[in-house]
């Protein structure tokens, strides 16, 4: 056999060997220092669950304070909101009745004002009327017709 195979088997079978040996002195001393060593992780898991379990409660308390602060912001902001449209529905009806009072207002003089330019039409025609039978009395007290004047 040549040499290189010999050293070939050899380190198969040391591995072959040697890698349940190893396995089995493992498991040994993890026997040997498990009860200690699962006390003491289980303590440290526990403790380590516990305190995630308070960070998340904290967490979950500062984020619902923060979610409160907040509505009552925007709750704030959005009844300001609500009181200045109130005010300016206020401010535009008041405007409206305003302009509708004057608007009344404007059509009663415009009513007064045709009214009296009726009468003053009325008033006119009349004074034509009596100035043209004023002229005819004088036209014939005077027996003079206009023409003839």
């Amino acid at each position: 056999m040549d040499p290189v195979w010999i050293v070939v088997i050899a380190v198969v079978v040391a591995v072959v060997v040697a890698a349940p040996l190893g396995f089995i002195a493992a498991r040994v001393g993890t026997r040997r220092r498990a009860p200690e060593g699962d006390q003491t992780s289980e303590h440290v898991l526990a403790e380590a669950r516990l305190e995630a379990q308070r960070i998340l409660a904290r967490a979950e308390d500062e984020s619902r304070a923060l979610a409160d602060s907040y509505r009552e912001r925007e709750d704030a902001t959005l009844e300001h909101k609500r009181v200045e449209v109130r005010t300016s529905e206020e401010r535009i009806s008041q405007r409206e009745q305003t302009l509708e009072q004057r608007a009344s207002n404007l059509a009663q003089r415009e009513e007064l004002l045709v009214r009296r330019e009726s009468e003053l039409d009325g008033a006119k025609d009349e004074v034509e009327r009596l100035r043209q039978e004023a002229r005819s009395d004088l036209e014939r007290i005077a027996g003079v017709d206009v023409t003839a004047a």
